[in-house]
């Protein structure tokens, strides 16, 4: 992530905050990094659905089935497919008419043999005589799928991924989504077309596809009025990586003014997520360059924080660096190397091969650790905080959580901790203790006005579960007027304005 630029340490100071107030909405997708795309999918556009039990799971693979039936709704979205396939026009044996997404994937295979972009056909993209539905849909399979719905001039820029080369089949293909914009690599420079799509990287992939039919120049032809069914809440339909996160400049504490950085939102108001920036500092606890095993560790992060900002190591510098950093996370690790928090941190960041379940348990391991230290103001541990409560529940991070508070001195990681801390009792169903966290930050003065407004609007939705709607609007009202009496709210109204009238209509 762009943010380890910043870091100087062992651990990231940095905090995502996540307050969820969910009105019909996922779960599971608080924190993700396809949260807006999610909501664009599934509200604005409704091309797909979640699950009975409100979630979404985003990270689970996305079938060849889904993923094309996704991309047909998209078609039909953009008015571009409504032809009518004729039967038994797909050779593949294992789909039938009776299969759930046959009229989707023979709709979407008809334009694509008839109307592609790319003069690719289904039958060179899925060579086998069964499509092999259930599957998953690897990167490589869903970009040339998607290939041949995007037309126009692809201007090449500087971009280079270390596992393709130009004899690799569909290269061009490949590299012209990539240079729109619609599909993109890895921080460590690689494309990796062969590994699974997930749920999210496949809506943010529609999206961004979206995006670019819209803004073609050309005209495209109109065939049938597709007319979409509103959608109140989630249903179940098909199933349907990983964007780098924006960077924000750390934040400096200047008298009674706490700095906090810009808050980012999506258009829905079914959460509001706060970007907390602590300062970075060294803590007792990660003091390095001690013995061997600190100027490893130290490698490994000097290591990943440089492949975060050029993507690659060139061969000259090779010898400055660790060539294989998370295979030396493991090897401290079954060293028993001191440093539990960071090395624990760095493979839930970074070892894409980790299970749900052995995540669980490193997280737990360092949360053991922690507990036991005594006293100490341990700098980063933000950062942890917000991986772990992706793993273990509420019960588990509440101790934790609030033996930091206990120990922090810096002001920013003590709001994003009250934050996060309001985060964990409004998710187990304590709102009175939510409220108090809030009562308190609505009073601060921040640096941001957006900030204030969207701790306000938070505030207002704890309003609402605690007190009523009748109450929440009161509040949110007066807090508007108040927000709108600051001297920085010209500079910023249409956006406070805009933060405002969403959260009051979505009580009302």
């Amino acid at each position: 992530m762009s943010i380890h630029k910043k870091m100087g340490i062992l651990l990231l100071g940095v905090m995502l905050l996540n307050i969820s107030f969910v009105y019909g909405g996922f779960k599971d997708t608080i924190s993700h990094w396809s949260r807006d795309y999610i909501i664009w999918g599934t509200r604005d556009v409704q091309l797909l659905t979640g699950y009975e039990n409100r979630t979404f799971q985003p990270d689970n693979n996305i079938s060849r089935a889904e993923f094309m039936t996704l991309l047909n709704k998209l078609l039909e979205e953009q008015q571009l497919n409504g032809e009518q396939h004729t039967s038994n026009q797909l050779k593949y044996g294992d789909l039938t008419e009776d299969f759930w997404g046959y009229d989707h994937i023979a709709s979407l295979s008809n334009y694509i043999n008839y109307h592609s972009k790319a003069k690719l056909k289904l039958g060179s993209i899925f060579t086998e005589a069964e499509l092999k539905l259930n599957e998953p849909i690897t990167r490589y399979e869903a970009a040339l799928l998607i290939r041949n719905l995007v037309d126009g001039s692809f201007e090449s820029d500087s971009t280079f991924y270390r596992d393709l080369s130009t004899r690799f089949k569909y290269y061009n293909e490949i590299m012209e989504l990539s240079y729109a914009g619609i599909i993109s690599g890895y921080e460590d420079g690689t494309f990796r077309p062969f590994r699974n799509m997930t749920r999210a990287e496949s809506v943010a992939t529609i999206k961004k596809t979206h995006d670019y039919l819209n803004n073609a120049e050309e005209d495209h032809p109109v065939r049938e009025e597709i007319k979409m069914e509103p959608e109140v809440e989630p249903e179940i339909e098909p199933e349907i990586k990983p964007e780098i996160e924006p960077e924000v400049e750390a934040p400096v504490v200047e008298d009674n003014v706490v700095e906090i950085d810009r808050v980012t939102t999506t258009k829905n108001t079914e959460l509001l997520q706060i970007e907390v920036r602590d300062s970075i500092e060294l803590s007792p606890l990660f003091t390095v360059g001690a013995n061997e095993e600190d100027e490893k560790f130290i490698n490994v992060v000097a290591t990943l924080e440089y492949l975060s900002i050029v993507d690659y190591i060139p061969y000259e510098e090779r010898h400055l660096y660790d060539l294989t950093p998370i295979d030396t996370l493991w090897e401290l690790k079954n060293e028993n190397y001191h440093n539990v928090l960071g090395n624990n941190f760095y493979l839930l960041m970074y070892d894409e091969n980790l299970e749900k379940e052995r995540k669980t348990e490193l997280v737990r391991e360092a949360m053991d650790y922690y507990s036991n230290l005594e006293g100490l103001d341990v700098k980063g541990m933000e950062s942890f905080f917000k991986i772990a409560n992706g793993f273990v529940s509420t019960d588990e991070l509440l101790e934790p959580v609030q033996k930091y508070l206990g120990n922090v001195e810096n002001r920013e990681a003590e709001h994003t901790m009250k934050m996060l801390l309001a985060e964990i009792y409004y998710t187990s169903g304590k709102y009175q203790e939510a409220l108090g966290i809030y009562e308190a930050l609505v009073g601060i003065q921040y640096n941001d006005i957006v900030v204030e407004t969207m701790i306000a609007i938070n505030y207002g939705y704890i309003i609402n579960e605690v007190e009523g709607p009748e109450s929440a609007l009161v509040v949110l009202e007066e807090l508007r007027n108040k927000i709108q009496d600051k001297n920085n709210y010209y500079f910023n109204q249409e956006k406070v304005d805009e933060y405002f009238s969403r959260a009051i209509e979505s009580i009302e």
